[in-house]
């Protein structure tokens, strides 16, 4: 009698498990990701992939005014932007904010140490390019102050949009 109380026991525990496992597997398969959909500040970037849409899919305007929000997205899914560095630079300016020459020779040379080569300075299909954010003068410039932002991306023909890649452009 005790085995087969103990066997009951050792079974509806087995039914427990799996039910507990099955629960959490279909939970995780029907929510959507917390990660893929955290907005993320412009400057407030880290190393990593990032989109300007919430899928990371199709292509997104240069020209855009709303490119200060992004969304986490890992390097294996669609994203639009791979940012290689961030931090901050010592600047000549007496305000703390970097110049744009200051900025281009940073990312530059992180372009460089990166991919062996130096960043195209034209349009060239299927190239990854260098950019760069940094911060406005103003309330952005007192908060965030000489941090740089380097990512590199894909373009289209024109140079307009960025275009959604899939998996790391590093050594692309």
């Amino acid at each position: 009698m005790y085995k087969k109380v103990l066997s009951d026991y050792y079974e509806e525990m087995r039914r427990n498990i799996a039910s507990f496992l099955l629960s959490i597997f279909l939970v995780s398969l029907f929510t959507p990701s917390a990660f893929a959909a955290t907005k993320v500040f412009y400057l407030d970037l880290k190393k990593g992939c990032y989109s300007y849409t919430a899928n990371g899919k199709g292509t997104f305007s240069f020209d855009s005014k709303n490119y200060k929000r992004l969304f986490k997205s890992t390097c294996m899914a669609s994203h639009h932007i791979e940012v290689i560095w961030a931090g901050k630079i010592k600047t000549s300016s007496p305000i703390g904010l970097p110049t744009a020459a200051e900025v281009s020779r940073t990312c530059g040379a992180k372009y460089e140490t990166l991919m062996g080569y130096s960043a195209p300075e034209e349009i060239v299909e299927d190239t990854p390019y260098i950019s760069w954010f940094y911060a406005d003068p103003g309330a952005e410039n007192k908060k965030y102050g000489s941090k740089v932002i380097c990512f590199i991306h894909l373009a289209d023909k024109t140079y307009s949009n960025f275009i959604s890649v899939k998996g790391s452009l590093v050594g692309y």
